[in-house]
């Protein structure tokens, strides 16, 4: 579930479309222009673009109740990932 919010997909998965000859769309190709188009006011994280179109920013409103989970899934070997994400580590839950 994302509700409406901005990600990213995983770095390996950027690689898959160039290595289908997509030329341009790997990783680092897109993630320039993924932070060039991005406006993020919640960090200076590098991870991150400050100057475009494209308004982006965390969570402000995360309430306690939703935070009940993330033992639950630390316990079954699911990493919390809070931040990663949006560097091309998806892996784990977390919220944005």
């Amino acid at each position: 579930m994302n509700y409406l919010c901005y990600d990213r997909a995983s770095a390996p998965e950027y690689e898959s479309w160039a290595e289908f000859g997509n030329k341009g769309w790997g990783w680092n190709t897109m993630i320039n222009a993924m932070t060039k188009s991005e406006n993020f006011t919640d960090s200076d994280d590098d991870r991150h673009g400050f100057k475009g179109p494209i308004r982006n920013y965390y969570n402000r409103v995360v309430y306690p109740v939703l935070r009940l989970w993330e033992p639950a899934v630390s316990k079954l070997g699911i990493n919390i990932n809070d931040r990663q994400s949006m560097g091309g580590e998806p892996i784990g839950v977390g919220f944005q």
